[in-house]
């Protein structure tokens, strides 16, 4: 009998599990993978023609390498790419637009949003947070949990919200450090953990970092830094919107104005197309720090023919990724990074989307 979303979100459900209890992981990637994919050609009218055009169909699906791979730009498409019925409680998000400058609609169902909620614990107490947890930390977010104002948004969707609420004390607060008000709420903030000698984390858009680190005047530096033990987490990438346009520039101003060393400063790579997020290694030696794949999804880099390289070698990055069991499987990014032994490093945002 054919597999339902019911059973995939099961199987993906134990895989996130047993990744945050530390247990081995029993379920076969490849395997699922594959039954997604093959679910998907019978159930999404766009993913089966844009195959078609391909001359590909569903029995030749075997092997995680025979998934057609698609560009992210196919969700800047009119049609929705979706393998479920439209839900009531389901909504429709809007890409960020940061890379191509255009943005599209992907519609989320409510099992979605379920599984990204147990991933976003299961890897922030696992990685992201894991300094902390099970223990909260004051978080200052420097955007928004509901950023595009929707009206309809429920709370538990959004990721930063779900950071606050597994990750964050109750006096995390969410800032635009553009509005003077909130700039000086964030300074009041560092003094005060400072003076109660208590580790905070900063969280937000690398652009937006970049601004407030690279805009600092030096009379008011000493303003900035945080105290012991405290973190810095960003994701996004600069793409021409930071105040720097060198990403090693912005990383030696952020950790210089943030009194904070490397294993202190954390990047996230993640798409608005995909549901899982890529967090630095930065506890290893500064030369070692690589992004790691949770165990539901998986990385390749691959060259221009779709050949994985080496490890040390440079290649664009294909996403698997399983919390996408209800849109597309496989994503080309349009971004390169560099094949390490045990994930990747990224190494641009965007070059051919």
């Amino acid at each position: 009998m054919e597999n339902t979303i019911k059973v995939f979100d099961e199987k993906i459900n134990r895989i996130i599990y047993g990744y945050e209890k530390g247990l081995p992981v029993v379920s076969d990637f490849d395997k699922l993978a594959v039954e997604i994919a093959r679910y998907q050609y019978k159930h999404n009218d766009l993913f089966r023609g844009l195959c078609e055009k391909c001359g590909i169909n569903c029995s030749q699906i075997l092997r995680l390498e025979d998934i057609p791979i698609l560009p992210v730009s196919v969700f800047k498409q009119k049609s929705k790419v979706t393998s479920i019925p439209i839900d009531k409680n389901g909504i429709e998000m809007v890409t960020s637009g940061t890379t191509s400058g255009k943005h599209g609609l992907i519609y989320r169902d409510p099992g979605f949003f379920f599984l990204r909620e147990k991933a976003i614990l299961s890897s922030g107490s696992k990685d992201l947070f894991s300094r902390f947890y099970p223990n909260k930390v004051q978080i200052i977010f420097l955007d928004f949990p509901n950023r595009r104002r929707l009206p309809d948004f429920p709370i538990n969707y959004s990721v930063l919200a779900n950071y606050a609420r597994f990750f964050g004390t109750e006096d995390s607060i969410f800032l635009d450090p553009t509005i003077q008000s909130d700039e000086k709420c964030l300074v009041d903030n560092i003094r005060l953990a400072k003076l109660t000698d208590r580790p905070i984390v900063i969280l937000g858009p690398s652009y937006r970092i970049s601004h407030i680190v690279g805009g600092v005047v030096e009379g008011r530096i000493d303003e900035l830094k945080l105290p012991p033990g405290s973190m810095v987490m960003d994701s996004g990438g600069l793409k021409n919107r930071g105040y720097h346009q060198d990403y090693s520039k912005y990383v030696a101003n952020l950790l210089e104005v943030f009194n904070i060393t490397r294993r202190d400063y954390v990047n996230t790579y993640t798409l608005s197309e995909i549901g899982s997020h890529f967090s630095d290694m930065s506890e290893l030696p500064e030369a070692e720090i690589y992004k790691k794949c949770p165990p539901w999804t998986k990385v390749r880099l691959v060259t221009v023919k779709d050949i994985d390289v080496a490890v040390g070698e440079r290649g664009e990055i294909i996403i698997y990724d399983l919390l996408n069991r209800g849109t597309i499987l496989a994503l080309r990014t349009g971004d390169y990074g560099i094949r390490t032994t045990k994930g990747f490093k990224i190494q641009e945002r965007g070059a051919i989307n």
